[in-house]
């Protein structure tokens, strides 16, 4: 049997895997599912993944995959959205060991790389196509800090709706009002045609 040239992505994505599974206690999270597959279509490599759950409703679907295939690759995106659909997970998050992005879940025939990053996460300059396995010590340490940086967003999507705080400009003001006046509306003719009586 002829071995491919990245022969030792299964170890690499396995100790990933596992560190990113024994971050998720730490957190309010838990490990609804897991899932590997050999390869998906358009994907040239092995997928290992998990969805995450918190409150016992699945929140997001974590997919690893060798750093051969890109974190926004369509393909990948495609069968990551697909997957957290299924699950009906709000959140993907695609991380090919050196480059992650999360992302809401695309609606059915949205194309999944046509919504913008949530979040795109530092490039790991650690892990390259050529790392062995087992990962030093410095890798794993690196993995793991990525791993909880991972975690801590979406426990604020989670708890919060959003990443960041919104930056009021004249649109954020202009929407406001906008809806305050939607909302008084009805209130208000209804109290000045009781008056007019």
């Amino acid at each position: 049997m002829s071995r491919s040239p990245d022969s030792n992505v299964e170890p690499r994505l396995d100790e990933v895997f596992t560190i990113l599974q024994t971050t998720l206690p730490t957190g309010p999270f838990t490990v609804a599912d897991t899932f590997a597959v050999p390869a998906a279509p358009g994907v040239p490599a092995p997928i290992r993944g998990l969805v995450v759950a918190a409150g016992g409703n699945p929140l997001a679907v974590i997919g690893l995959v060798s750093p051969i295939v890109a974190a926004d690759a369509s393909p990948l995106l495609e069968f990551l959205a697909l997957k957290a659909r299924a699950q009906r997970a709000s959140y993907l998050v695609a991380w090919n060991l050196r480059d992650v992005t999360l992302r809401e879940t695309p609606k059915k025939g949205v194309p999944a790389v046509s919504a913008e990053p949530l979040r795109r996460y530092p490039t790991l300059f650690e892990i390259s196509a050529s790392t062995t396995s087992p990962l030093t010590a410095l890798v794993c340490i690196a993995v793991q800090y990525r791993a909880e940086e991972i975690l801590r967003d979406l426990a604020t999507l989670h708890r919060e709706g959003r990443l960041d705080l919104v930056i009021p400009d004249a649109t954020f003001f202009t929407q406001r009002l906008t809806r305050a006046v939607e909302i008084l509306k009805p209130h208000l003719k209804e109290a000045l045609g009781f008056e007019l009586r």
